[in-house]
């Protein structure tokens, strides 16, 4: 009997820690297995764009979930109709594959020196 107490007690924490904790959508997986055909397995292009310099400017999340949800009209990218989590998993995962933008310097203007104020 205590057996089958201590059995209960541990399916009920783990039934309670699943139901807290649901298991995320997997981005890497979801890339290869819907994207890499076109934009390479990384990520970097192939019949489809290089998707790893999508983080050059702010609202690069908005607009690559946005891309991925409608598609874009005229090319081989179609539309998705996956859910919302799968798409933020996706672009979670090119965000972590971004290649670092390089500050560009801002060119003298004429006339002035560097370090001059």
């Amino acid at each position: 009997m205590q057996v089958i107490g201590w059995a209960l007690a541990v399916g009920v924490t783990l039934f309670v820690a699943g139901a807290q904790n649901p298991q995320r959508p997997d981005g890497p997986a979801l890339f290869r297995e819907r994207c890499a055909d076109c934009h390479g397995a990384d990520a970097k292009g192939d019949r489809g764009p290089d998707v790893t310099r999508l983080w050059m400017n702010d609202g690069a999340d908005e607009r690559a979930m946005k891309t991925i949800r409608t598609g874009v009209a005229g090319s081989i990218m179609p539309p998705s109709s996956a859910p919302d989590e799968e798409i933020r998993a996706i672009v979670a995962y090119l965000r972590s594959r971004s290649r670092p933008v390089a500050h560009r310097r801002q060119p003298v203007e004429s006339g002035a020196h560097a370090g001059d104020s």
